[in-house]
């Protein structure tokens, strides 16, 4: 299921619907570590951000800086400005998080 609202309380009713498999939600709007603490564990979670810019938003700081999600099946649509840049970030990111 995608939503692309900004109301936090929304997130917790669709959590409750029955055979949800996935939730896209905007990093821009959603903290990742508050989604994740309510997300069922049966339900991943994906963060997307469609904001202009080329660098990620805080939920990357956060992440470099220790904050790691709990939550095992959780998707991050990263940003980078070249192949090399992607590199780097995936780098980062996959030694933060595994």
């Amino acid at each position: 299921m995608h939503y692309c609202g900004s109301y936090k309380q929304v997130i917790d009713d669709l959590f409750t619907l029955q055979n949800m498999t996935n939730l896209e939600v905007d990093c821009q709007y959603h903290d990742v570590l508050e989604t994740c603490e309510k997300a069922p564990e049966n339900v991943s979670v994906m963060f997307c951000d469609w904001s202009l810019g080329n660098e990620n938003g805080e939920w990357y700081t956060k992440i470099m800086n220790g904050e790691i999600p709990q939550k095992k099946n959780i998707v991050f649509q990263a940003k980078a400005e070249g192949i090399e840049d992607a590199k780097r970030v995936y780098y980062n990111l996959k030694n933060k998080l595994v």
